[in-house]
């Protein structure tokens, strides 16, 4: 019975755990109530059946089957269907304790087995809040139920013990001051939220950041800027560092203003390419930058007038440098403002690109406003179309209103020298292939703006195939032309640079001054933060149309994600076309619904105790059935035994009712020294079979039909004195005659 008990308290426990934990993760909002008598059950069941003997477990593995068999021949389809699609977490409940109740009881029959479980169970408990994977309280309290056993149960293993208490009886003494703190753990109410463990956190964070600074700056002595590292055409290990699967953080960015779903952050733009590789020769440390937001403002303003925002509109982000050491700062499409907004951050202006004097690294921070396009609005492709004549007053207006800090006086003369540069610096002859200029021919047939083209070639890439394992170039492909026929005639197939080379490339040919860009596209997560791994580095081009600015598209195949804002005019159609119905129309008309009948269900809350009362009756009649059996094998296996045999048999029966009275021999006693102690207390009469088995066991004394005789007096005897001693001996005698005889 100790052994029971000590099984029940760790075993029950440790099935509870799992069970519990999965049923909770699994299945959001289910009571764990009944999650928790069911895994309890099954594990209590299992515990039986193995503690049982021979007999018993017959009879309950019979009662099991029976039960089993007649719910799957009893009850209806829809009643079983029901049971395991309403409850599925009891199924899954029930599946794990048995499991974990088996395995348990296998493992925890080495010593060793409990303080590694308790060990691996509070680490997961350490895990599961690192990761904010919150266990439910009641996994909590069996967790340190477990533990407490188990250090209960080792620590007494080094104790003098006065007397004779075994290491099992001692839990089982003082199990139920273990199960008082286990009721308190369950009773007492636990907060909502977590632990936040600021000070730790705090300490992690700091620490982080030194060694990040650190790593960074040998990283960059030993190899420069680090940001370069994806920055060229030549090596493939130059794109995020040659596996386009790297996680390294090295940004976040958070949309201060705007609603844009995604971003292109430049890190450095191209203008020149060799046949293999990009370079940037353009240098010039003017306002490249701001004239190109001016430039694309005005257009808008004297395109739509009020309406400018139709295709315009202001956005800001915040930047946080992570793990990068570098002299590069990352902005989005037509950055303004960056000085006014970065005091502290000292840069300078190259070829159009921000550049810090001082090397800037982990947890550096900047900020940038920038101007957001409504590129896939059906408005925008007029816009791009226009070219609407100068107007010095809405070039002195849009001044004003872009609010430059400490902006240079830029008039339209430098702008008009500014279109000149673009021309000059991003647009030089191209030469194709015969081939390639009849395709072009055919592809560009019906159009007739230089947008239109671009919008082509955009949905000609985009068709493709992406595939960043393409491989090298081959060995004959060695320059411009070469790499055109290469990708667009034959491979159809490649990446971010070789479609955005190619995009510029066509883009000059067609006589459109382009660049190439390398930096990262990144997604936008409303107004939180999003952290921007090196696997998120791109490539695209950027064309300068005159009149607009230069404008950035994606020709990479499953990159280009449309976004647009519904502009002024589509606002107003939508304001109209809700006031020209009348919201009282629905009301005032009949609608004419079909008949229905209704069907008298009984409700499905009443319980058919039908089943029930079947499935019990046929449990318990396989039980008497099956006790019937064992009673009459138990009698023909007596009848057919020698003298020798059933004399055994009678002095195990025997014993087993000294037990009812509470006489039971410990092993260490000897048979005569169990009789005089029990002779004190029964009469000699039931004893006298003890003195024949001792001579028997001992001297070897060989048994005749008289002693056989003699012990089965004394068994009636025992039994007759149990029935004097009230009811509960009775009842005792009950369990004899099922179990026993």
């Amino acid at each position: 019975m100790i052994t029971f008990v000590y099984d029940i308290i760790y075993l029950v426990s440790l099935s509870l755990i799992p069970s519990l934990w999965a049923v909770f993760h699994a299945y959001e909002d289910v009571s764990l109530f009944p999650v928790f008598l069911a895994s309890a059950a099954v594990s209590s069941v299992i515990l039986i059946f193995m503690h049982l003997k021979n007999s018993g477990k017959i009879i309950l593995g019979g009662v099991l089957i029976t039960i089993a068999a007649a719910s799957v021949l009893l009850l209806p389809d829809t009643i079983k269907s029901t049971i395991i699609t309403d409850h599925p977490q009891l199924v899954m409940a029930l599946l794990i304790s048995a499991g974990v109740t088996i395995a348990g009881k296998i493992l925890c029959s080495f010593r060793f087995a409990r303080p590694v479980i308790s060990g691996l169970l509070i680490a997961s408990l350490a895990f599961s809040m690192y990761r904010d994977m919150c266990p439910p309280k009641s996994v909590v309290a069996f967790v340190f139920f477990f533990v407490l056993c188990t250090f209960a149960d080792e620590i007494q293993t080094g104790w003098k013990k006065n007397g004779k208490l075994p290491g099992k009886k001692h839990l089982v003494f003082i199990s139920p001051f273990l199960a008082l703190f286990l009721i308190l753990m369950l009773a007492f109410p636990a907060p909502d939220d977590p632990y936040d463990w600021a000070l730790a956190k705090k300490i992690v964070e700091t620490a982080s950041d030194r060694i990040y600074r650190i790593k960074e700056y040998f990283y960059s002595l030993a190899q420069g800027d680090s940001a370069d590292s994806f920055l060229g055409f030549s090596e493939f290990a130059s794109l995020a560092s040659g596996r386009g699967d790297n996680d390294k953080k090295v940004l976040e960015v958070t949309q201060i203003n705007g609603s844009s779903t995604y971003a292109y952050l430049a890190g450095k733009t191209f203008d020149t390419f060799d046949g293999s590789e990009w370079y940037k020769t353009y240098e010039d440390d003017g306002n490249d930058s701001l004239i190109d937001c001016l430039e694309t403002l005005y257009s808008a303003k004297l395109y739509a007038g009020e309406d400018h925002t139709d295709y315009v509109r202001r956005g800001q982000l915040d930047i946080t440098v992570l793990n990068m050491y570098t002299n590069h700062y990352f902005t989005p499409h037509k950055y303004f403002n960056f000085l006014q907004m970065n005091e502290q951050v000292p840069y300078y202006s190259e070829g159009g690109d921000p550049f810090s004097y001082d090397r800037i690294t982990y947890g550096d921070t900047y900020s940038t406003e920038y101007f957001r396009l409504n590129t896939d609005s059906p408005a925008f492709c007029g816009f791009l179309d226009s070219s609407p004549a100068d107007d010095p007053s809405v070039w002195n207006e849009t001044l004003n209103t872009l609010y430059v800090y400490d902006a240079p006086d830029i008039s339209l003369n430098d702008l008009e020298e500014y279109r000149a540069r673009m021309k000059e610096v991003y647009l030089d002859d191209i030469e194709i292939s015969p081939e390639l200029a009849d395709y072009l021919d055919e592809l560009f047939a019906d159009c007739t703006t230089d947008s239109e083209k671009l919008k082509k070639l955009e949905k000609l890439f985009n068709s493709m195939r992406y595939n960043i394992l393409v491989g090298e170039l081959p060995g004959d492909v060695d320059s411009s032309s070469e790499f055109l026929d290469y990708l667009i005639l034959e491979k159809q197939e490649g990446y971010c640079v070789y479609y955005a080379t190619a995009f510029v490339l066509i883009s000059r040919y067609i006589g459109i001054p382009a660049r190439f860009v390398q930096g990262y596209r990144i997604e936008l997560r409303g107004h939180g933060g999003s952290v921007v791994t090196e696997s998120r580095a791109h490539a695209w081009p950027e064309c300068y149309l005159e009149g607009i600015g230069w404008i950035a598209y994606e020709p990479t195949p499953g990159y280009r994600v449309p976004e647009r804002w519904k502009t002024s005019d589509e606002l107003a159609e939508e304001r109209e076309r809700i006031a020209v119905q009348d919201p009282y129309q629905a009301y005032q008309e009949e609608i004419a619904l079909p008949e229905t009948v209704m069907e008298e269900h009984e409700e499905s809350e009443k319980i058919d105790w039908r089943y029930p009362a079947l499935i019990a009756f046929s449990s318990v009649s396989v039980a008497l059935l099956l006790l019937i059996m064992i009673r009459i094998i138990g009698m023909i296996r007596y009848r057919l035994s020698d003298d020798e045999q059933k004399f055994n048999i009678l002095f195990s029966r025997n014993m087993k009712l000294l037990k009812i009275p509470g006489f039971s021999k410990p092993d260490e006693e000897t048979f005569e020294e169990f009789g005089n102690r029990v002779s004190g207390e029964l009469p000699a009469e039931l004893l006298t079979f003890i003195d024949t088995y001792e001579t028997y066991a001992y001297r070897g004394d060989v048994i005749s039909g008289k002693d056989v005789e003699q012990i089965r007096t004394s068994n009636r005897k025992i039994i007759d004195h149990i029935k004097k001693t009230g009811l509960m001996g009775r009842l005792s005698l009950i369990r004899y005659y099922l179990f026993l005889a």
